[in-house]
């Protein structure tokens, strides 16, 4: 299998992301007790008043402890806040 140069570059990219944060981390507990998963969701209309897009961040924890982060600039115009609401809940 002759993977290329591509992928040549991008296992040295993974490699020097891993040696640039080898200090760093994440600490999952286990608090015990029934598993619990949460889901945060928040939207901001505001901010974008000149193009009237909208940004929703996602925030997912698993046992209190956060597994997934995401910031989002939507694509779909909306002309008020309960559409961007309303969007986003569809």
């Amino acid at each position: 299998m002759n993977l290329g140069k591509p992928h040549w570059e991008a296992a040295k990219w993974v490699l020097r992301y891993l040696c640039g944060t080898i200090g760093r981390g994440l600490n999952y507990v286990n608090r015990g007790g029934f598993p619990t998963i949460e889901s945060f969701v928040d939207l901001d209309f505001v901010g974008s008043i000149d193009i009237r897009r909208f940004i929703i961040d996602n925030v997912f924890k698993v046992f209190g402890n956060t597994i997934n982060w995401k910031a989002n600039l939507e694509a779909v115009v909306a002309l008020s806040s309960t559409e961007a609401e309303y969007t986003v809940a569809c």
